[in-house]
């Protein structure tokens, strides 16, 4: 008791964190079973830390908060926003979280709110506090009974206060943290996307920070697997994933717990679909052989259930044959190739029935499984059948599986031993090749050179035998190599009973003996639609179809198959598939540069390499740019010839035009402007107007018309028509510049009705220049009084003079100037007598004005 009077202040001072007290991290956790006085202990630590709470309170010394400090905030609290109240508690916090454990209590009550705004403004302060202050990252919180108390309780004095304190303030921090997560899942429960989404993201962070509560955080976020909204179950799959890269050893935890929401009863179809997509996505290693066992006996007995229903073709058996793809590798040989037994026919029916990149999967799996696993029962030759089939699937050239299709082809064919097998599928490759994109050609053009490494006379030329050579000889009928069946032998009962019943004796097969010599020479040809590659006879015929692809009208097709027939190797180091795409030909076509890869991921390389690839040595560069312009000529791919020829030619002919200002200086540009020869137009208007001169004879008979000679003065019809327009301009008002008499007006009025023919202007009254740089001159006087567009352009449908349309226009913005619009009536004057009213306004304001002179 006299310790409390003598120390002012708390006795926690931290100057880290909590947790990282050198006295704390000595003491470690309990490694009895039994405290004997266990309550007394507890009581007495539960002393100290409301006391420790009270002093903190009273702001004694080493509170960490000033008075003034002090009663802000009990000011935010008692009148201040929902937001100044929760950075409030924040503060505290971050200040003292040993003394503000109530202030976490209050922000989690915030979370129970209806106010969702205010709730997840809170649910960012807590996230923030208990990644940052509050939770240890090694560890989890240890309760008062498991903590260290034999060795704490006969401490110092002071080192026992402090430590106590800390036990008392870590088992309350336990159980503040148990009411978060219980209220996290609420908002997992919210209808609103954005609360759902808010809540997994929280939940990740949480299970990444710290071991605390892992089990119950890992089963809320796997639940949300299911969760019926589709885009919230694939946020929840991603951040599972991040989970698993961030924490690898985590990878058997989380994976059990995928498998048991899988197995549930009430699980819905898509549920189990997202469940396996995740669980193939998981990067496995040669330490997870028991991971990647219990991985393919997920998808093994997932597989079963799918076959029962002869449900082959959906996205959960495509993610089956992925995962067992994947993880197969990674097992125990043994026990994977005793669950894929019984399954191998299951397999093959996927193969022929569902589409290319599922039978590419079950193509894999059989692969390992029949050649490289040598399973017990497993026939290669079934396997060979089945992949010399698949190449005529006529979704080879679209699918998005075909580099996988042509490694594994290549992997095939590379443990293969029978040579003629082998020159049988380059046979048809060539030949579907021939009809696909460029890239899946050149694709298959690089395998076919890798497998003449390995076969030096695979593509060798060969020489038929003669047709004489073929009758006379039964040598090439009694080969082993031809498919031939023979008839069961039958009792001699049975065999009187069948030459009764139908006769002569026929047999059911087609024998060679029974063969004709013509249908003989035709079974000696390459057969192209064998089902057995074996036996499709292509050692017999040449490759011809190399030949035909040395025409192709791609220049690197055309310049592989050469290769390839001059007995050279194909050495490219990019991928063809990718680089001959028609898309990447375009992006070279507009000049477009490659993308930078900024993703560093180590599962989108892995898993997603084919999206991050990119193009390698002159294909990396700029069409346009100099370094693609100084690149080896050698050294570029035939298909980049064109684009390198044309830039070449373009730099020679289009170097330092005029129009491009960064490559010319001014003195240059002066040079440029001088070499141009002026037109002088004022040379080319007097030739235009003496031929107009010679017109004499024309314009006087046009001057003598009668129909010119019409007096509209003396016509009262016409007069009627501007008896109005004469009363408006007989008033003082309207006698301004610009407008002149009556008689003028009525004048022009009379020459826009009049013929067409006196308004042709006369060439001889175009003024004399000496050159073009008069014109400049007349331009520039008059440029002030000219508009070349905008807003403020009038229109000029009469041609008026630019004076008449300069006065208009100054018209119009002394109105526009003057709020004569919001001026009384009473200021008005009496109206004329086509309904203008006369004010003293700017529009007929006279002083403002010059008037003009009447002539």
């Amino acid at each position: 008791m006299a310790y409390w009077k003598k120390n002012l202040g708390p006795v926690v001072k931290l100057e880290g964190q909590w947790y990282d007290d050198p006295v704390l991290m000595k003491l470690g956790v309990n490694k009895e079973e039994e405290i004997p006085d266990l309550t007394a202990l507890y009581n007495e630590a539960k002393d100290y830390y409301s006391r420790e709470l009270e002093l903190y309170k009273n702001g004694g010394t080493g509170s960490g908060m000033s008075e003034s400090e002090s009663n802000w905030i009990k000011t935010v609290f008692q009148s201040g926003t929902s937001v100044d109240k929760i950075n409030a508690y924040a503060l505290l916090i971050n200040e003292a979280p040993v003394h503000n454990i109530s202030s976490v209590k209050s922000l989690i009550k915030m979370i129970e709110l209806k106010a969702r705004r205010q709730c997840m403004q809170s649910v960012d302060a807590l996230l923030k506090a208990f990644t940052s202050t509050l939770l240890p990252r090694k560890r989890k919180l240890i309760p008062f009974s498991k903590q260290n108390l034999k060795t704490a309780k006969n401490l110092e004095k002071s080192d026992k206060k402090k430590v106590f304190i800390l036990f008392i303030f870590e088992e309350e921090l336990k159980s503040v943290y148990g009411l978060f997560i219980k209220n996290l899942e609420k908002l997992l429960k919210d209808p609103i996307d954005v609360v759902k989404k808010k809540g997994i993201a929280c939940l990740e962070v949480l299970l990444v920070h710290s071991p605390e509560q892992e089990q119950e955080l890992l089963t809320q976020l796997v639940n949300k697997i299911g969760d019926p909204h589709r885009p919230t179950a694939s946020y929840a799959v991603s951040h599972l994933q991040t989970v698993v890269k961030k924490h690898p050893n985590m990878k058997l935890v989380v994976a059990s717990e995928v498998e048991r929401i899988l197995y549930r009863s009430n699980v819905t179809a898509k549920t189990q679909y997202f469940g396996l997509c995740f669980l193939n996505q998981i990067l496995l290693s040669q330490n997870d052989t028991d991971l990647a066992t219990r991985l393919v006996l997920i998808y093994i007995s997932f597989f079963k259930s799918l076959i029962k229903k002869s449900n082959v073709s959906s996205k959960i058996m495509a993610a089956i044959l992925t995962g067992v793809n994947r993880a197969y590798p990674f097992t125990q040989s043994s026990d994977a190739n005793a669950t894929l037994v019984p399954h191998l026919d299951a397999l093959y029916k996927i193969v022929h029935i569902s589409q290319f990149n599922s039978s590419v999967q079950a193509l894999s799996i059989l692969f390992r499984a029949e050649t490289v696993g040598s399973i017990e029962g497993a026939s290669s030759d079934r396997f060979y059948n089945t992949i010399y089939k698949k190449l005529l699937d006529p979704e080879l050239g679209q699918s998005s599986k075909i580099t996988m299709f042509l490694n594994l082809l290549f992997k095939a064919l590379k443990v293969d031993d029978d040579v003629k097998r082998i020159r049988a599928f380059v046979k048809r490759l060539l030949q579907v090749g021939q009809k696909q994109s460029p890239g899946v050609l050149c694709g298959i053009l690089c395998l076919i050179s890798e497998l003449r490494k390995l076969h030096p006379t695979l593509i060798q030329r060969v020489e038929k035998p003669k047709y004489s050579e073929l009758t006379n000889s039964d040598s090439a009928f009694t080969d082993d190599e031809d498919e031939h069946y023979s008839d069961v032998k039958l009792s001699e009962n049975e065999s009187q009973e069948m030459d009764k019943d139908t006769g002569p004796k026929v047999s059911s097969w087609l024998h060679r003996q029974n063969i004709a010599i013509k249908e003989r020479s035709k079974n000696c040809e390459y057969d192209r639609v064998a089902r057995n590659p074996s036996y499709a006879k292509a050692d017999g015929s040449d490759i011809w179809e190399l030949s035909l692809i040395q025409n192709h009208y791609h220049p690197s097709a055309s310049f592989f198959a050469s290769q390839i027939l001059e007995g050279q190797v194909i050495s490219y180091p990019g991928d063809p598939i990718q680089d001959f795409q028609l898309m990447r030909f375009l992006d070279r076509f507009v000049f477009k540069n490659p993308k930078a890869v900024k993703t560093t991921d180590r599962t989108q390389r892995v898993l997603g390499r084919r999206r991050l690839y990119r193009p390698t040595g002159a294909r990396n560069l700029a069409v346009n740019s100099e370094e693609y312009l100084n690149y080896d000529v050698n050294k570029l791919p035939v298909d980049e010839l064109v684009f390198y020829k044309y830039f070449n030619e373009k730099a020679k002919t289009s170097s330092k035009k005029p129009d491009d200002l960064e490559s010319l200086s001014d003195d240059e540009f002066e040079d440029y402007l001088e070499s141009i020869p002026v037109a002088n137009f004022a040379d080319e208007i007097k030739e235009k107007g003496n031929r107009e001169k010679n017109k004499e004879d024309e314009v006087a008979e046009f001057g003598d018309s009668d129909e010119d000679d019409v007096d509209f003065d003396e016509d009262p019809e016409f007069n009627s028509q501007f008896e109005d327009v004469k009363d408006m301009l007989d008033g003082d008002d309207f006698d301004e510049e610009g407008f002149g008499s009556d008689d003028d007006f009525l004048d022009e009025a009379v020459e826009k009705s009049g013929s067409k023919k006196k308004k042709k202007a006369k060439i001889s009254e175009v003024p004399d220049f000496e050159d073009a740089e008069d014109i400049d001159e007349m331009l520039l006087e008059n440029a002030d009084s000219m508009d070349v567009g905008g807003s403020e352009v009038i229109m000029n449908a009469d041609k008026a003079d630019w004076k008449q349309l300069n006065w208009e226009k100054e018209r119009v913005n002394k109105m526009r100037s003057e709020k004569w619009r919001n001026k009384k009536t009473g200021q008005y004057k009496k109206k004329n007598s086509i309904g203008i009213t006369k004010s003293k306004g700017a529009l007929h304001n006279k002083k403002s004005f010059k008037k003009a002179k009447p002539k």
